[in-house]
């Protein structure tokens, strides 16, 4: 069994399909990180996954316990056609930005009627089903307008550290 040491940092690693489906990205072994601001945070990171259809999305754990700590998606970056084009989501605080200075005002105006929807819930509480509804239009919009979309996701130990972000 592996463990995650805070105080330490003691290197840690999973394999991919704890957290994402192999067939959006192959099994691996990930190396983790610990994320470091007002705390130390242990990290997990995802890069460059190719997404194909609205449903890739879908298949992101959002939420596991790893090492007895319990981590929950934290940020998605979904990159457009490979530029500094990007709508992120954010775990903690307002969760959607976004640049799209390269795609047509009408991709960003639908890509606005998402990002306009009201939050109905706090992410944890109904196991993000909101966020990865909305992500998952969002990518079919830039998909049939003709972008291409590469995805980073980054997933975050939340409990340890943050008592009061106890999860369902």
């Amino acid at each position: 069994m592996g463990i995650i040491n805070v105080k330490d940092k003691t290197p840690f690693k999973i394999k991919s399909s704890v957290l994402i489906s192999p067939d959006l990205f192959p099994e691996t072994e990930i190396d983790g990180s610990y994320f470091e601001a007002y705390a130390i945070s242990p990290e997990i990171e995802i890069k460059y996954i190719e997404i194909k259809s609205k449903e890739d999305i879908f298949k992101i754990i959002t939420k596991r316990e790893i090492y007895l700590q319990k981590f929950v998606l934290s940020r998605i970056y979904l990159f457009v056609d490979d530029t500094e084009d990007h709508i992120s989501f954010y775990f903690d605080g307002f969760p959607y930005s976004y640049s799209l200075k390269n795609t047509e005002k009408t991709t960003r105006d639908k890509i606005d009627l998402i990002y306009d929807e009201e939050q109905k819930a706090d992410c944890t509480k109904d196991d993000y089903k909101q966020i990865i509804d909305q992500l998952s239009r969002m990518i079919e919009v830039l998909l049939n307008d003709g972008h291409s979309i590469k995805m980073l996701i980054k997933w975050m130990a939340i409990l340890s550290l943050n008592p009061q972000n106890e999860l369902p």
